[in-house]
């Protein structure tokens, strides 16, 4: 048989994700290929010494079994950040023998400090890594994500783990609805895959009726929904869950309203009188390009301060701003904020009472400003 498994194989990082999904192909890959292996754990905790367990490396089994040794949480400072262990075991592996092979596992988010007798799990990684190249071994590092990055991640995974498609848009959405666990993520995706026909593209109708209520829908992104005019069936869905658990949403939900055109406003205007600044934003496809303008457009219209450079990601790109800003001309900007005013100063004045009424004029005023001038 052609082995098709390095004599050690290593796997670290911040992202406890993919070093799991990494960890499980390796698995299955040992079990189609040796069936009938002896699978020995340890991580530094077991009532088998380092020494003990590391000996196996370079002893035969009795019967000529295949064995796989997997050092997990290496970083313990009883493993093999121990230097003295890591020795042993750079030692041990010059002798491996034909039917061993050994998996590492280290947990970079592991916040011990070094010692005089053991390293930090980034030192051991660097280490692990110079071994697995000595001995013709595989190294992976999996660098904890940004959240921006997530929903690429969402489309690739959702094509590779399920053969089918979703949009990135969409892939925003289930983040918005499931947070940015990657675990989460792929169990909704999961739930989401066993609920539709095979193959058919994940749309945002489907997010909105088969993903759990892990993040409770807020104010925020149903304003962004009229900030994008986008007023659909989606959108409704997402209002009437929103308003359906408080009696008392419809003058807070205003003021947002309102901030949010006053903020578009500000954009809107900039952006009118500096054509070029805001096309660099639109029509660069650089992420560095795009986040400093961005910055620098929302520093001008006061919507940012300048020591909140590290901050515009989340104040203005995810959410959209500068687009949501481009898809109102400016009057109908006013047009929004003057149909808001009227709405909040009616509730006020005791012109429309019942909670019932606040929903449906509310609900009415979406979907109006969304359709002006159209």
């Amino acid at each position: 048989m052609s082995v098709k498994i390095p004599k050690i194989t290593v796997v670290t990082g911040e992202n406890q994700f993919e070093k799991r999904a990494a960890k499980n192909k390796f698995v299955e890959r040992a079990e189609k290929l040796f069936p009938n292996h002896i699978a020995e754990y340890f991580d530094g905790t077991e009532d088998i010494s380092f020494a003990e367990f590391v000996s196996k490396i370079q002893t035969p089994s009795m019967f000529g079994d295949t064995r796989f040794l997997f050092f997990n949480h290496a970083e313990n400072k009883n493993n093999l950040a121990k230097k003295s262990n890591l020795d042993v075991f750079e030692d041990v592996m010059n002798l491996c023998v034909e039917n061993v092979f050994v998996f590492v596992e280290i947990d970079e988010t592991a916040d011990e400090k070094p010692t005089k007798n053991a390293m930090t799990a980034k030192e051991l990684t660097l280490k692990m890594r110079g071994l697995a190249e000595k001995f013709g071994g595989e190294f992976s590092e999996f660098k904890a994500m940004r959240e921006y990055e997530i929903p690429k991640w969402i489309v690739g995974k959702t094509k590779e783990y399920f053969g089918r498609t979703i949009s990135e848009q969409n892939a925003e959405l289930l983040v918005k609805f499931s947070g940015a666990d990657l675990g989460v993520l792929d169990g909704e995706l999961r739930k989401i895959d066993a609920a539709l026909p095979q193959k058919k593209e994940i749309s945002e109708a489907d997010i909105y009726e088969l993903t759990g209520n892990n993040k409770q829908i807020s104010a925020y992104e149903i304003v962004d929904f009229v900030g994008l005019r986008k007023w659909d069936s989606a959108a409704v869905s997402a209002f009437d869950s929103f308003t359906g658990r408080d009696n008392s949403f419809a003058v807070p939900f205003l003021s947002e309203l309102y901030r949010k055109f006053w903020v578009l406003l500000k954009i809107r205007t900039f952006a009118d009188e500096n054509k070029a600044k805001a096309n660099l934003y639109f029509k660069s496809s650089d992420y560095a390009t795009k986040n400093k303008t961005a910055f620098e457009i929302g520093v001008a219209c006061g919507i940012m301060k300048p020591t909140q450079e590290k901050a515009v990601f989340p104040m203005l790109i995810k959410p959209k701003l500068l687009e949501q800003a481009s898809f109102y001309k400016k009057e109908e900007i006013f047009d929004a904020i003057n149909l808001i005013a009227q709405l909040d100063r009616d509730i006020k004045n005791g012109e429309i009472k019942s909670s019932d009424n606040f929903r449906s004029e509310v609900k009415e005023l979406c979907r109006k400003i969304v359709r002006i001038g159209k």
